[in-house]
């Protein structure tokens, strides 16, 4: 049991770093791109990749997700899952691409802010996303053999690729859609490393195996992972489209930015989820009088990471945005600003849905995510002929608050939490925070970035320190929370 654990443990730590590595290049990669391209192109760029992303969640159908629960299962018979499952997968690319490529090219029929770059864009996106569909089959073998360090060292490998590949187009002034083939090199460079580790490390073949009835059991089974892979998908991808459709790529490069920069910080909430998700799974099993604990910590924990960013960003976005991007990317200003009021019920969400899907509450999470998506549209179309960007980014405000706000009682009912405690523990961290802001406010003029941002973060600790929002038992008690299980 105990090695158990410690294979497990060890996993988490090795795709966690490759995560957070890969969002740290991914970034810095993204504006370097923002610099040498105007606002229209990064437009182009990001709606080309969203687009095909949206296909690439019908390739997958959730049989990743489907293989890697049943391969852990029954390791014995991952042979013949493994065929199954790429059987159907191979079927649904095909149907996927398709789909696709009318598609697009319908769009850029009837719609004329999609033009034919667009569809070239989306032509070389469509053979990334069969390529990564393909990677993500051969990584589910090694998380059902639970062996993801192969993954770990396949991510970094993809991203160095990428980025080395995309600099040297950059220095050659090739066209955006070299930019692209930038990716397909990362990807195609990936997929043969993991066909060469998958063909020495398993004894897996490659079948086709195909049943009819095998067939439509798989999709029935994967169709659960399906739904919620889309609807994540959608959610972070609907304001783009109708960003694209409805006011044009420079709005869409615009957003971006903003977009990029807020959510490249969830790698933070998305490490700890990874420690997390499995201690609520093993309480809820276990000891189920001490889950509304952990998710006080985790909840605590998330506002302590979120305020002193959102007070850091307000009164310094501005200047990094310039700093780093120049003036041409001034107007992704404000969208940062209206993101920056969303982060804190983003970062709340992870110790709340993940609460929800380690407490068989999945379906119900889906269905909120589901009901946050719809309520994201409705005011993205109503905003967004008023307020083009600006709009969107109000949208993701009003769906992140309204997705926190329907999980919460569902948790307080499964694991009835400490509202005092957790009122009492925000109205401390927030005044920490606000008192922060207030003094890179005033010194900002003085001094520059890169002495304002650990200035800040020192200022921050001592004051939750000072404050008691932040005690040395507080730190004791998450330890133990994340990391036990007795």
């Amino acid at each position: 049991m105990a090695s158990s654990s410690g294979r497990l443990a060890k996993n988490a730590m090795y795709l966690t770093i490759a995560s957070i590595l890969q969002k740290i290049i991914s970034f810095a990669y993204y504006g370097y791109l923002a610099i040498a391209f105007n606002e229209s192109g990064i437009g182009k760029y990001s709606f080309a990749l969203l687009f095909t992303s949206i296909f690439g969640i019908f390739m997958d159908f959730g049989l990743n997700s489907l293989l890697t629960r049943e391969g852990s299962k029954n390791e014995e018979n991952l042979q013949d899952y493994f065929s199954r499952f790429f059987s159907v997968k191979i079927i649904l690319i095909l149907i996927a691409l398709v789909v696709l490529f009318p598609t697009i090219y319908l769009g850029h029929l009837f719609f004329d802010k999609i033009d034919i770059l667009d569809v070239q864009l989306v032509a070389v996106g469509a053979l990334i996303i069969v390529l990564d569909s393909l990677i993500a089959t051969l990584y589910a073998v090694f998380r059902a053999l639970k062996k993801m360090h192969w993954e770990a060292l396949g991510i970094i490998i993809y991203q160095v690729a990428i980025v080395t590949a995309g600099v040297i187009a950059i220095k050659l002034h090739l066209p955006l859609i070299f930019i692209l083939f930038a990716l397909l090199f990362g990807s195609s460079l990936q997929l043969i490393y993991m066909y060469v580790v998958f063909k020495l490390k398993t004894k897996i073949k490659f079948k086709f195996k195909i049943e009819k009835n095998s067939f439509k059991k798989i999709l029935f089974m994967a169709a659960p992972f399906a739904i919620a892979g889309l609807i994540f998908r959608l959610t972070g991808s609907a304001d783009t489209f109708m960003l694209k459709l409805m006011a044009g790529d420079n709005y869409v490069g615009w957003y971006s930015i903003a977009f990029k920069l807020t959510f490249a910080l969830t790698v933070l909430p998305g490490a700890f989820a990874t420690s997390y998700f499995p201690v609520i799974s093993h309480h809820f099993k276990n000891a189920q009088e001490k889950m509304h604990e952990v998710f006080e910590n985790g909840f605590v924990y998330m506002l302590i990471l979120s305020l002193p960013i959102v007070g850091g960003v307000l009164v310094l976005g501005d200047n990094i945005v310039l700093s780093v991007w120049g003036p041409t990317w001034a107007a992704s200003i404000k969208p940062l600003w209206i993101f920056m009021a969303a982060l804190p019920f983003v970062f709340l969400n992870y110790p709340v849905g993940n609460f929800l899907n380690a407490v068989n509450k999945q379906t119900l999470n889906t269905v909120n995510m589901f009901i946050s998506l719809v309520v994201n549209i409705i005011i993205n179309a109503i905003l967004i002929p008023y307020y083009t960007y600006n709009g969107a980014a109000l949208a993701v405000l009003a769906s992140s608050i309204l997705l926190v706000f329907l999980g919460l009682p569902w948790v307080y009912k499964i694991a009835p939490f400490n509202l005092a405690y957790l009122f009492k523990k925000g109205i401390k961290i927030f005044f920490a925070a606000a008192l922060m802001t207030f003094v890179l406010y005033v010194v900002q003029s003085n001094y520059p970035i890169f002495v304002l941002i650990p200035l800040g973060a020192l200022l921050y600790f001592f004051l939750i320190i000072f404050s008691g929002a932040l005690k040395k038992e507080d730190l004791i008690h998450l330890k133990i929370a994340i990391f036990k299980k007795g």
